[in-house]
């Protein structure tokens, strides 16, 4: 027998083994880049799939908690008008002779975190209503007068978020005909202070009382240096009341007494609901509004909510209410022959 030496090269082993060539067609498959999310809505107005664009894409800092949807979705407000954020331009400023309040929209009139919300965080609908909100804002109407309550909400404008409480408000709640609010009383900033940010714009307004969620806001109105009401909060002998988010978990907020300066703490208030927020109203009304006070007892809206539930009309959830579901209508077709 004789023996013959292998090549170097043989086996899969060998450290001068070459590549095989079929594996570069792999390699240049694996290399290539996922396509873009595709849009397949019939009403895109295209006549071929487009990149789509998620309707959740701004990034606004007033709605905590949102997240990115999974696949992007077409909402009811998202082409909804918006009103133009204030400035001096479209608003002459207030003298400041009566009070006047300015209330949030996020956190205070809507129930913002509560864990027993079962709707939608992007089509709401009425049950967003923090409790006995809108009831407690129409007594406040009714006692200070239509023309000295506002709405104050830090929002980008033209973003998501201005469009969804827009809609909310007028279409699905009818904030102004059922508390007495004028539509032009609604009012957007861009910023919570500074310039553009809610204490400069209560100053343009003239507001002496104040409801929101964040205590940031409240040290904006009492010491911003780019505009305050300190001196329209002494004047009326108003109230800067710090409102529990979502006004669901039963208790005030928290605060650090540090960040309440000692002369703002006289006009600090703490609520933990619209209950508590219309007592603290009714026990230290000005002069002028003391023999309205009784108007704003709380009643049983402060404590139940209501069990009829609306929604956007052109919402998933109106035209659910209002459709027979697609398995249906064939049955009730069939049923309506002679």
């Amino acid at each position: 027998v004789q023996w013959v030496e292998a090549p170097k090269s043989f086996g899969v082993h060998s450290a001068t083994a070459k590549t095989p060539q079929h594996t570069a067609p792999i390699q240049k498959v694996m290399a290539r880049t996922s396509p873009p999310e595709l849009n397949f809505h019939m009403d895109s107005g295209t006549a071929s799939p487009v990149p789509s664009q998620s309707a959740r894409s701004d990034s606004e800092s007033d709605s905590e908690g949102e997240q990115p949807d999974a696949v992007t979705r077409t909402y009811s407000w998202l082409n909804y008008p918006t009103s133009p954020i204030l400035s001096a331009k479209n608003k002459p400023k207030a003298p400041g002779t009566v009070p006047r309040i300015g209330i949030d929209v996020g956190g205070v009139l809507t129930r913002e975190s509560d864990p027993d919300y079962k709707g939608s965080l992007e089509e709401w609908d009425s049950s967003w209503e923090a409790l006995g909100a809108f009831d407690a804002v129409k007594k406040i109407t009714e006692v200070f007068g239509p023309e000295n309550v506002f709405i104050v909400s830090k929002v980008r404008p033209g973003g998501n978020m201005h469009r969804r409480m827009e809609q909310w408000l007028h279409e699905t709640m009818d904030f102004c005909g059922f508390t007495g609010v004028p539509k032009d009383n609604i009012n957007f900033v861009r910023m919570v202070d500074g310039p553009e940010g809610k204490g400069a714009a209560s100053l343009q307004l003239g507001l002496s009382h104040f409801v929101d969620d964040k205590i940031e806001v409240l040290k904006s109105l009492w010491e911003d240096e780019a505009g305050n009401v300190r001196h329209l909060v002494e004047r009326h002998q108003g109230l800067l009341i710090h409102f529990s988010k979502g006004g669901w978990n039963k208790s005030q907020p928290e605060c650090e007494q540090s960040l309440v300066s000692p002369m703002m703490r006289r006009s600090y208030r703490g609520a933990a609901d619209w209950a508590e927020v219309l007592n603290h109203l009714r026990e230290r009304l000005p002069g002028s509004l003391r023999n309205k006070a009784h108007m704003l007892e709380p009643g049983p809206e402060q404590a139940n909510r209501p069990t009829i539930v609306k929604y956007a009309s052109n919402s998933a959830a109106a035209r659910a209410q209002r459709e027979l579901p697609p398995w249906a209508r064939q049955n009730a077709a069939q049923q309506a022959r002679p």
